[in-house]
């Protein structure tokens, strides 16, 4: 019988970790308060004018569209991956089966590697200073980064 109670410890803790950086991923993405003035606040898809006049940002340089492009796909693939780690632990039909579970390694390993990749670009050329969405999705692709390592010891464990 398939289901969280069964489950080992370690996979429950991956599990809350992979959920953890799922969602504070997903705030950090959604709120458009990546780095900010004294007179705006820039988003990867708003920017806010004094507060309470927000756009669609209009940014087109490379590194903004790389940003926006990393962050998307490792939204994505944190979202796919968490999914396949779901059915992995409590779907009886594939409950424990490996290549799912390794599938779901691979898609929270992509998930880490364009979270980060997505922040170091932006940290790196933006001009403004840093605010606190930039920071959730910092810790959301440091939380992928540990679910990957933790599911790859998992999987040697089982070897």
């Amino acid at each position: 019988m398939a289901g969280f109670k069964e489950a080992p410890i370690l996979v429950k803790v991956f599990l809350l970790c992979l959920t953890a950086g799922f969602w504070i991923h997903l705030i950090g993405f959604a709120t458009s308060y990546w780095s900010h003035s004294k007179f705006v606040t820039v988003g990867l898809w708003t920017a806010c004018y004094r507060g309470y006049d927000c756009t669609k940002t209009t940014y087109t340089t490379s590194y903004f569209e790389a940003t926006q492009a990393f962050e998307s796909l490792a939204l994505v693939a944190g979202f796919i991956g968490l999914l396949l780690l779901v059915f992995y632990i409590f779907v009886t039909q594939s409950s424990y089966n490996v290549s799912l579970y390794i599938a779901s390694l691979v898609a929270v390993a992509f998930a880490a590697c364009c979270a980060i990749l997505g922040v170091i670009i932006y940290g790196c050329k933006t001009s403004l200073p840093l605010s606190w969405s930039y920071a959730l999705a910092v810790v959301g692709g440091i939380l992928y980064g540990i679910s990957a390592i933790l599911m790859a010891v998992h999987l040697l464990q089982k070897c």
